[in-house]
């Protein structure tokens, strides 16, 4: 919770027992304020929501996989309050709304979902937002916001720089839906990152402990890309 939102709440709660008590003639002391607050807060609780995604880079059409949780926000324990979360995406540069979905709560209260990505979308900087319906009620602040890149390889600007030289390479990967799963065909993102720092094309390749090839991709743009897996859990990759 950022600083500004602490001291609003706690302005809008001095605020009130202030009044509370100017009202009623009652003196205030420590247990009727922790009172006060306790009764306010049953009255009017409070959620938080934090939303965990595969990869914070993607390419135009590409697949955002989630998990979203509820928490009190006074206990940090899972909240059962609200039942639907609210995903939108929206375009830093335009400053539009590009999508919305509405997920339900699994029976262990977990929001796992997935947002589809437009193949159209333009290349640049996105913001993830959730929410509930409840929380719409207090400040925005209290809702999840994380920043995506979205590369759209069809896009016509073209970038010029100085060639780069590069001594190593880092793969970062993440299986599609968070989880490898064993014998089940699935897309495994990658993203090539430099000692620079950037993004960097590659051709990859899995192969197996005796040497053979099982699959191979070339990276899309800046790095990124995927490779088809069907992981089987008595070979050594």
């Amino acid at each position: 919770m950022k600083i500004k939102t602490i001291l609003k709440i706690v302005s809008a709660i001095t605020a009130a027992l202030w009044a509370m008590s100017a009202a009623a003639q009652e003196p205030l002391t420590a247990d009727s304020i922790a009172s006060r607050i306790l009764n306010r807060y049953t009255e009017a609780p409070q959620e938080k929501i934090y939303v965990h995604t595969d990869r914070s880079h993607y390419a135009a059409g590409d697949t955002v996989w989630f998990r979203a949780y509820i928490a009190d926000a006074a206990t940090n324990r899972l909240s059962d309050l609200s039942k639907f979360v609210y995903l939108e995406l929206l375009d830093n540069a335009a400053d539009t709304l590009v999508s919305r979905i509405k997920i339900k709560a699994d029976s262990d209260g977990v929001f796992a979902n997935a947002l589809p990505l437009s193949s159209r979308l333009k290349s640049g900087s996105y913001t993830l937002a959730a929410y509930t319906r409840w929380m719409q009620n207090f400040d925005e602040d209290m809702f999840f916001k994380k920043r995506i890149k979205v590369v759209n390889t069809t896009d016509s600007a073209i970038v010029s720089q100085e060639p780069r030289i590069i001594n190593s390479i880092a793969l970062d990967v993440m299986p599609e839906g968070g989880n490898l799963i064993a014998r089940h065909p699935q897309r495994v993102a990658y993203k090539a990152i430099g000692d620079d720092g950037l993004g960097v094309d590659v051709e990859v390749r899995l192969v197996n402990a005796d040497g053979d090839v099982l699959t191979e991709s070339a990276s899309r743009h800046l790095g990124m890309g995927y490779i088809s897996v069907n992981a089987d859990p008595d070979e050594e990759l």
